[in-house]
Parts: C-alpha cells; structure tokens; sequence
C-alpha cells in the first residue's frame, strides 16, 4: 500500500506547485471557450498514443505551446478529481472493505497515469524541431516609409479605426470596444480598454498621449478628426473580423508585392517598433 500512498502525496505536491508557478507567473484563468478548446485538443493528442511526441509534431512554437498548455491543464484537472475521488474512498476505513479498497487502487493508478504525463513535460520548446520563418514584423522595413499612412486613405470606410490602430498599436478587439479621443489643452489623448484582462493579468485601460504640435503624421490626422467632431471621439467598429479583413484586402492592392497579409497588428508592430526605436523602455509594454 505504501508506494500506492506516495503517489498519492506526490499527486498534491505536484498540484501545490502548479498552482504557486501559476500564481507566481500570473497565469490568468482560462475562459470556458479555451477550456473546451484545451479538451478537445488533449483528446486528439491522446488518441496518438503519446501527447508529447505529438504536441512537439509541429514547426510553430505557438502551435506547441498551445498544446502543452492544454496537456497541463487536462493534467491538474485529473489530478484534482482523482485526489477528490480517493479522498472520498478512504473515508469513514473504506479501504477496510475489499471492494471499496479494489476500486481505491485502480483510481490511485489512473491519478498516477496522469501525474507521470504531467511530469513528461519538456522544460521548454524542442527547438531543433522548429523552422526559422520570416515573420511580417522583421518584414515590415520592405514597405514605404508613409505606408500607414497611405493604408488610412486606401480605407476611406474604416479611415478613423486604421488611423487609432497606426496611431496607437490597439488590437482590433479593442476597437470593438471603443477608443476615446480627445484633444485639449493643447495635447492628444487616447484611452483603450484592454481586451486581454485576466484575474492576474491585462491592464483594464491605458491611455496614450501627445503634446501638440507634433512631427508624428498619424497623431496630426488624428487630431484632426476629433477636432472635427469638437474635440472628442469615440473611434469604435462594429465587427473585428470585418475589419481585418478590409485591411488584408486594401493592403494587398496597395502592396502586391509584399511578402505577407498586412492586418491590424502589422500596424500594432509598427508601433513597437517606431517606440523602440525611440529608446522608450518600459513605456513599450504600457503603452
């Protein structure tokens, strides 16, 4: 029975620290919708024969990491259930009772089944498994120099929303939203609405400024368009999806040579990349 019992102890401390690295990396709870996603994903995993030999079968580092995540998080709810469950059985001497005792043992071996799996996990990605790809943000010096802004006019239906998104780097989720434009006393202001907030992660706003006059094009068109409108704006889209998808198309026409799709977070790493250039330091990651 002893070794039975370690595995037992095992299976807590395991769950123990599982959840001190998440709290410690605040790892925001999973929504309903990647929870259901992360099943579906361990049982075709599972169905392989081996999840971890199956989750490295991949040349994308995201594509793994998706993967691993779902293994861990089916892990800990095993883990969880099969310590409740054997709880339970030991309860009031149940493992007196030869049939009670029989049952505790196979659920003792189907929580050791899912702490072994769990400590398979490789420390991190098996790079040797991935290819370098070209990505669109090293890509993005291949455009002209003006190119968002000439993006803002080949969009007249959408010309505010691109405008705050070369602007301010906003993710288009976060113009489902709204973000808030004004201008006074002399100086531009946006305010976001963060689309990733978690229990232990995201900021719930920001807000980005400048000091007018200002050498930056985009800051100076959109200024403008709230001091059309008195002031302030609320620059929204009704549908992120939409949106993406007239950018991709006007970003084809207006660069067919281009090696990659242009799409809101082209300008998002447009962004990052004029702020680094900048040497704006921690103020990257706010803003």
């Amino acid at each position: 029975m002893e070794p039975n019992f370690e595995v037992v102890k095992q299976a807590r401390e395991w769950l123990k620290s599982q959840s001190e690295v998440r709290a410690n990396e605040k790892t925001r709870v999973p929504s309903a919708a990647t929870i259901s996603g992360y099943k579906r994903e361990m049982v075709r995993l599972a169905n392989s024969g081996d999840p971890w030999k199956a989750a490295a079968n991949t040349n994308k580092k995201s594509t793994f990491f998706k993967r691993r995540a779902a293994i861990l998080h089916c892990c800990r709810e095993s883990v969880s259930a099969g310590l409740k469950a054997q709880d339970l059985m030991q309860r009031d001497k149940g493992l007196l009772d030869p049939v009670k005792k029989a049952a505790w043992l196979l659920q003792v071996a189907s929580l050791k089944n899912a702490l072994d799996l769990a400590l398979k996990v490789p420390e991190g990605a098996p790079e040797q498994l991935f290819e370098k790809r070209e990505t669109k943000r090293k890509d993005l010096w291949k455009l002209p120099p003006n190119w968002c802004e000439s993006l803002i006019e080949r969009m007249p239906n959408y010309r505010a929303q691109v405008a705050i998104s070369a602007l301010s780097g906003c993710r288009p989720w976060e113009l489902e939203a709204g973000v808030a434009v004004s201008v006074s006393d002399g100086v531009l202001k946006l305010r976001i609405s963060g689309a990733k907030v978690g229990v232990h992660s995201g900021q719930e706003w920001r807000e980005i400024a400048w000091k007018l006059p200002t050498s930056n094009p985009l800051a100076v068109i959109v200024a403008r368009m709230a001091l059309e409108n008195g002031g302030q704006l609320l620059v929204k889209t009704a549908n992120a999806k939409a949106f993406s998808g007239a950018m991709r198309s006007a970003g084809r026409r207006a660069f067919p040579n281009f090696p990659h799709t242009i799409t809101p977070y082209s300008l998002r790493h447009q962004v990052a990349s004029d702020m680094k250039a900048a040497d704006l330091g921690d103020e990257i990651s706010k803003a």
